[in-house]
């Protein structure tokens, strides 16, 4: 018996093998792929990292606004109170210069009337 491979002629056998091969612009494809892939996933990475960083800046943004108003608010508070002081102080020292008026007005009448000869 005869083997059938024995038959079968080199360039069959050969043209198989070029048929199964992968070309050079497969293979050039194929890599073009994989770094595309690689890429794809660096990147994904990237905007991970990118969107917990924006995450954490708005976190600390939002403190600091917290911060800044408690600030701006106790400061309002402040000056508030100051000017309520201020009212207060000012109104005392009105009260306080109406009674020396009235003191100046009643000594000078006094002293007008010790010298007044009419009252001798």
């Amino acid at each position: 018996m005869v083997s059938h491979a024995s038959c079968v002629s080199p360039r069959v056998i050969s043209m198989d093998w070029q048929l199964a091969a992968p070309t050079v612009l497969e293979i050039v494809l194929c890599v073009f792929i994989l770094i595309l892939i690689v890429a794809i996933g660096v990147i994904y990475s990237h905007v991970r990292t990118l969107r917990a960083a924006l995450n954490d800046c708005e976190n600390k943004n939002a403190e600091a606004i917290l911060r800044v108003e408690a600030i701006a608010n106790n400061a309002n508070n402040q000056q508030t109170e100051a000017q309520a002081r201020t009212l207060v102080i000012t109104r005392h020292l009105k009260e306080l210069e109406e009674k020396q008026t009235d003191i100046e007005v009643a000594s000078s009448r006094a002293l007008a009337d010790a010298l007044s000869p009419s009252s001798r």
